[in-house]
């Protein structure tokens, strides 16, 4: 019930803004602040200690004919041993219909292929704006 809820409350905010009507994704300029929340628990879960993740920033494009938003983040975590391992990328892609649908980290699919979707979207992987 209550992911339903944000659910709808993020896409009622994102198509708020005005976008371009093309069929093209749309690089969102600003993420909103609960669906930055979703995004990053769900890459954080990932991880040994998902207390611990730091993130960088996000960049996203909206893809409003699939429904769905693209989101690309730099994300650092702890080891087994405690210690953070450094920024690594990954992929995300949250849909208006299921919520978040796919999360790779450089760790489960490997940072080339990461850096791959997120260089296809044209989405920026920074770790400070």
């Amino acid at each position: 019930m209550r992911w339903t809820a944000v659910r709808a409350s993020v896409a009622s905010a994102i198509i708020a803004f005005s976008f371009p009507a093309s069929a093209e994704p749309v690089r969102m300029e600003t993420i909103d602040d609960e669906l930055k929340v979703l995004i990053e628990r769900s890459v954080s879960e990932r991880f040994l200690d998902p207390w611990s993740t730091q993130f960088g920033r996000l960049s996203a494009n909206l893809d409003l004919a699939k429904g769905t938003i693209v989101t690309c983040g730099m994300v650092n975590a702890k080891n087994n041993m405690g210690g953070y391992v450094g920024f690594k990328p990954f992929f995300a892609i949250w849909s208006f219909a299921n919520g978040m649908e796919y999360v790779a980290t450089a760790d489960e699919s490997g940072e080339e292929f990461v850096r791959e979707k997120c260089e296809r979207d044209d989405l920026e992987l920074t770790v400070w704006p």
